[in-house]
């Protein structure tokens, strides 16, 4: 069942500002990329002025783009991304329509690769369903969950969209550990495409997936 609560956007606010003091940085912040040893407050500064604004796009940066910003020499680049990716896990939240007319929604992580202490690092996951026009929403999910858990298995989870007549609907992951890392996925249930049922299926055709970083 899920659980409504008229703040639930109050409760994600508090679960990121928890990432950004555990973190000891905010959010859009340029101590962002402090957490990377080795970064100082300079560089921090020229990767959030180039628009680079998390770790997360760090990570899709060209290796010879952040040479040339950080003004070093190669392999600086190479050797940065590989200790962020080794830093900071690589987490997809995938979140797909199962049925329009059942009104039913699925949140996936794929299983991440092994990671380091994996059971001291917690994620978040909230789903809320919203009013566009206000700024309150509605729980439909909260999970805490160990990253030693994803590394063992595929998390899944189905939830039912029925008695939320919102037509806004946003799942987000938020990291306890760091700050820079959330995600946040938001989508129109009648606008947002589904996934085919079984005999709709061609074996070309790829299941949809709603993933974005926009927030309500």
């Amino acid at each position: 069942m899920a659980i409504q609560w008229n703040s639930a956007i109050l409760l994600r606010n508090c679960l990121e500002l928890v990432s950004s003091l555990t973190g000891s940085a905010w959010h859009s912040n340029p101590k962002i990329h402090q957490q990377i040893p080795g970064i100082g407050i300079i560089s921090a500064k020229t990767l959030f002025s180039a628009g680079i604004k998390s770790i997360s796009s760090l990570k899709e940066v060209d290796d010879t783009r952040i040479e040339l910003l950080l003004k070093r020499n190669p392999p600086f680049g190479r050797n940065l991304k590989k200790q962020v990716n080794l830093q900071f896990p690589n987490i997809d939240l995938n979140c797909n329509i199962l049925d329009l007319e059942d009104r039913k929604m699925s949140i996936d992580i794929p299983r991440i690769k092994q990671f380091g202490n994996s059971c001291k690092y917690l994620v978040h996951l909230l789903a809320i369903a919203y009013d566009s026009s206000s700024s309150k929403g509605r729980i439909l999910m909260y999970e805490k969950i160990s990253l030693s858990h994803l590394e063992n298995v595929l998390f899944s989870r189905s939830i039912s969209l029925k008695g939320f007549p919102e037509k806004s609907f946003s799942c987000s992951l938020m990291f306890e550990n760091w700050a820079g890392l959330n995600q946040n996925v938001c989508f129109d249930i009648e606008s947002a495409p589904k996934i085919p049922k079984t005999d709709e299926i061609d074996s070309e055709v790829k299941a949809p997936r709603l993933i974005a970083n926009q927030r309500p």
